[in-house]
């Protein structure tokens, strides 16, 4: 019988990758994309149906007491979710790798949500043997600000999961080339197969540096038609309670 390891990957405040630059080593951008990662993201991963998983979230080593700091102020977090310093992250990836045939990377952004299936989705799905990407095209964006859901399809979207054979994670951490570089995009000239579900909900906040809203045509597979902007709340709710559990 196959065995798979699912781990789950955020870039907290990684430079290079988060944009923002200097400001996400400060206490301030910290503290704020916390509080987003404990409300939201967090709770996406709290409620998933099956708990057989790893999340691991980077963050810059120099930024270690202000991360220790925040993350004080909140409860523990569950045995299965950790906060790594980057160059923490090849080892704490590779714990009982032997264990297993494949193992599912996935990439979020650690103020997004994943459907509450989504870990139970990954291990019922079965792959082409050659297939090498997990893509979700069918997702939603949230806009905390205004409170409302944006019904969207998008060609290269934020949450997508990479399959790789023991051997070739172990290669690719070894060699710290486990993800993707340059954006979204690349994985689509991989093989690839997708998700049918809307397993994503893309964040909009206060502080986003990125604004699908304000890309309209961002020449990017980036499908949004207003006419699927859904402002009830409690249909909102309803969709809500699938990603982060009942919203009070």
């Amino acid at each position: 019988m196959v065995r798979n390891k699912i781990v789950i990957n955020s870039n907290f405040n990684i430079v290079g990758v988060v944009p923002n630059r200097k400001e996400i080593l400060t206490k301030e951008w910290i503290d704020y994309r916390m509080e987003l990662f404990m409300e939201y993201t967090l709770q996406s991963f709290k409620i998933q149906t099956n708990q057989d998983f790893i999340y691991l979230i980077k963050y810059e080593g120099c930024t270690e007491d202000i991360i220790k700091n925040a993350l004080s102020r909140y409860d523990k977090l569950p045995n299965n979710i950790h906060f790594v310093k980057n160059n923490e992250f090849k080892h704490k990836a590779m714990e009982n790798i032997d264990d297993y045939d494949y193992i599912y990377l996935t990439r979020i952004d650690c103020d997004d949500m994943c459907h509450k299936s989504y870990v139970q989705q990954l291990y019922d799905f079965i792959p082409k043997k050659d297939t090498k990407v997990l893509v979700n095209q069918n997702g939603y964006i949230y806009n905390s600000v205004e409170n409302n859901l944006l019904k969207i399809s998008y060609l290269y979207p934020p949450l997508y999961t990479l399959i790789y054979s023991k051997k070739e994670m172990k290669y690719r951490l070894n060699k710290n080339k486990y993800t993707i570089p340059a954006g979204h995009i690349p994985f689509f000239y991989l093989k690839h197969e997708l998700l049918p579900n809307y397993n994503y909900i893309w964040h909009i906040h206060s502080k986003n540096t990125l604004n699908p809203y304000k890309r309209l045509s961002d020449g990017y597979g980036l499908d949004i038609n207003l006419n699927n902007l859904i402002t009830d709340s409690s249909q909102i709710s309803k969709i809500l309670e699938n990603f982060i559990g009942p919203v009070i």
